[in-house]
Order: structure tokens, then C-alpha cells, then sequence
């Protein structure tokens, strides 16, 4: 409807702008002036039938004459510009709806992958505590202190995690997540610390200051996971190497593998590999005598 009244005005607007064409060339007719007259026009002072030409309008003693396609051919390239125009203005919304849509499924992707992380966590964490826990009370029967504060210590440690969790949780529904300048030695100095691995492990540290850009809760936990890991399975020595060749940023962590039995291995491994992807980081294993994950940023 829109478009037929749009052609049927400009069809009025190119008939209102011919009169004022053809009066011009009657005023200067009358002036006597020299002038030629374009293809589609032609003023004759009798009527008479002119071939492919169509009688227009009739000024006193003057018959006008335009061509029979004329106004047709006007109409066709303004409709082609206007095709054309709208066949961009559809594209162009077109690809906006897909990159809008294709953001809201990838949105929603990562949504489901992170919710899918935070229950591997909470699985791999709370399994952990149950087993030491299950452990320490079976060993408090002896009215061991050191137990008592191995328990103690695990319930802290619990509490963090949890505490971990919850910010996890609150961060999901929104994904805009702000990015942190994370130096990574002190990171993994901090995480040694924590996890008291001095007292269990000879520990070989050599690192060269770098830095990345991420959201530091996701990076402490991808670590903690990894380093929690070296403490239940590794054996007496880990050496720890970071830095930067050229323009890539590297961590290496080696270890040698605990005779103890190692089951349930790979679960903190499995959820430290997923958060790592998440913010573009590959994260590689290998298993020979030693146990080595080397991390690319």
C-alpha cells in the first residue's frame, strides 16, 4: 500500500515538474530563442499523432507531446534506487539480527559451560574435604593435636572455597566480567603459601615477572586446582618455571608422581582446563616419570 501511493505521488511530482519544463520552452519559443528540445518532448502547433509519442497537456494553440515511456522509465530507475536502498537497509539488519542472536547463543553457551565448571568445583572440592575429613576423624581416636588442626585447617580451607563459589555463582548471569592485571609469580607464591607446599614438597621456583589480563578469581582458581592437585599426588620434588619468549607468556609446573594410590586424579585437572579455555588460554599435559602441565597465556 505504502508503495503505491509512494508511485503514484512521485508519478505526480515528475508530470508537475514536466509543466514547469515545458513552460520554460514556451517562454523562450516565444522569445524566439534558439533552444533544442529533448528526445522526450516535442511541441507542435496542430494536433496530430505522433509515434511513440503521447499528448500531454495543450498550452493555447500549442499541443505537447512526451514520450510515451518517459514517465515509465522515470518511475522504474526510482523504484530501482529505492530497491536497491531497501535490499541494503534489509542486509544490513539482517546481519545485525545474526550478530545480536549469534551473541545471545554464545551468551548463553558460556553460560551453561561456567555453570557446568562451578559443579565440577563444588564436586571435586567438597569430595576432597569429605575424604580428608573422613581421614582426621578416624585419626582423632589417637587424640592426635596435629590431626585436630589438620581438620581445623581443612574446614578453613572449605569455608574459602565456598566463599569462592558464591562470587562464581554472582558473576554468571551478567558474563561482563572485569579484567585484572594478574602478576603471575606472586599469584602461584601466594598459592604455595596457602597451600603450605614448602612443608611437603622440595620446591624448585624459578620465574620471570609476567603479567596477564583476566579475571583474577578465574585464574586463582584454575591454579589452586592445579597446585591442590600436586598436593595429593605428587611425590617429592616440583619445579615451577614462568616467563616470556617473545610474545608468549608461559607457566610449567613438573612433578614427580606420589607411590600412594592416585585415585580420583584428573577431576581438578579436567575444571582448571575448562576455566583456562574460557579466557583463551591452552593448557597441556604429559605423563612420563613425571607429571608436567605446561600453561600458554
Amino acid at each position: 500500500m505504502i508503495n503505491l501511493i509512494f508511485i503514484f505521488s512521485y508519478k505526480i511530482e515528475i508530470e508537475e515538474q514536466l509543466k514547469k519544463e515545458i513552460q520554460l520552452y514556451l517562454t523562450l519559443k516565444t522569445a524566439k530563442k534558439k533552444f533544442k528540445l529533448p528526445d522526450y518532448l516535442l511541441i507542435e502547433n496542430k494536433l496530430s499523432f505522433k509515434k511513440d509519442y503521447t499528448l500531454f497537456n495543450v498550452n493555447g494553440e500549442k499541443y505537447i507531446y512526451i514520450k510515451s515511456s518517459y514517465i515509465k522509465d522515470k518511475l522504474k530507475d526510482k523504484l530501482f534506487i529505492i530497491f536497491y536502498w531497501d535490499m541494503i537497509a534489509i542486509f544490513s539488519v539482517a546481519i545485525l539480527y545474526y550478530l545480536v542472536l549469534y551473541r545471545l547463543i554464545i551468551k548463553e553457551k558460556n553460560y551453561l559451560k561456567n555453570f557446568e565448571i562451578l559443579l565440577l568445583i563444588f564436586s571435586h572440592k567438597l569430595r576432597n574435604f569429605l575424604t580428608t575429613s573422613k581421614l582426621n576423624l578416624h585419626l582423632i581416636k589417637t587424640e592426635n593435636k596435629a590431626q585436630l588442626e589438620r581438620l581445623f585447617h581443612a574446614h578453613e580451607n572449605l569455608a574459602k572455597d565456598l566463599e569462592n563459589i558464591q562470587y562464581f555463582i554472582k558473576r554468571l548471569p551478567t558474563q561482563n566480567q572485569s579484567k585484572n592485571k594478574i602478576n603471575i609469580p606472586n599469584l602461584i607464591k601466594s598459592l604455595i603459601d596457602e597451600l603450605e607446599l614448602n612443608k611437603h614438597f622440595s620446591i624448585k621456583f624459578n620465574c620471570s615477572e609476567i603479567y596477564i589480563n583476566a579475571p583474577y578469581q578465574d585464574i586463582y582458581f584454575a591454579l589452586y586446582l592445579l597446585f591442590d592437585n600436586i598436593l595429593k599426588h605428587a611425590g617429592q620434588n616440583v619445579t615451577i618455571k614462568c616467563g616470556k619468549i617473545k610474545k608468549l607468556k608461559y607457566l610449567i609446573i613438573k612433578n614427580d608422581i606420589s607411590e600412594n594410590e592416585t585415585k580420583g586424579l584428573g577431576v581438578g585437572l579436567n575444571v582448571a582446563e575448562k576455566l583456562l579455555a574460557t579466557h583463551g588460554f591452552k593448557i597441556k599435559r604429559k605423563i612420563t616419570s613425571n607429571f608436567t602441565i605446561a600453561i600458554k597465556f
